[in-house]
């Protein structure tokens, strides 16, 4: 551990940001599994349907994923647009290839209850992350940055629209892709993620 620097291995966020922990351009560093998902075809969704019914259905996507990143011992940080972010922390090296596992139980377990006429696409890397809040004097959001979340976001990203599997478990290809039941679903970066 280098010195000076805190690490945080359990998800205490909300409260430490509530007790005033965490103040603007504080920072603390964390090792987790990043995730970001992101609902495929929301743009034709939203313009399809009354926006009520279009934030019923984000808010019954938000439930699938909270639920299930929740149980893996993960936290969401924030829900952006209709997309999420989250991450699920582990406190040493020895810890990445249970969180890992973690997060893919959890994207699995998402993927699994959504409603086969949505498709999700979620990214997922494992690294250190600096997280704090972030913003302008009068606005702060919580939020963690870093190489890590750089690459999950772009992992997420890569996922194709049109990936299909009927397969009971993550499956590779030889590209890095990994379909879930139904839908398409996992990128996932270096080993073990």
């Amino acid at each position: 551990m280098q010195p000076g620097i805190r690490y945080v291995e359990t998800s205490e966020t909300g409260q430490r940001v509530l007790d005033g922990h965490l103040q603007r351009g504080d920072l603390e560093r964390r090792r987790a599994v990043v995730w970001f998902s992101d609902v495929r075809g929301f743009t034709a969704l939203s313009a399809a349907q009354a926006p009520e019914v279009v934030v019923a259905r984000l808010n019954e996507v938000f439930e699938h994923v909270g639920r299930a990143v929740s149980r893996e011992g993960g936290e969401i940080l924030k829900f952006i647009g209709d997309g999420v972010l989250a991450i699920i922390p582990y406190g040493s090296d020895d810890g990445a290839a249970d969180a890992c596992r973690r997060a893919l139980r959890a994207a699995q377990e998402a993927l699994q209850n959504l409603p086969t006429d949505l498709q999700v696409g979620i990214g997922l890397h494992r690294g250190e992350v600096s997280y704090g809040n972030i913003g302008a004097s009068d606005r702060l959001d919580f939020t963690v940055i870093g190489a890590t979340v750089n690459l999950a976001s772009r992992i997420e990203g890569l996922i194709p629209s049109d990936l299909d599997s009927d397969c009971s478990s993550p499956v590779s290809d030889a590209s890095g892709f990994v379909g879930f039941p139904r839908l398409p679903r996992q990128a996932s970066s270096n080993p073990p993620c």
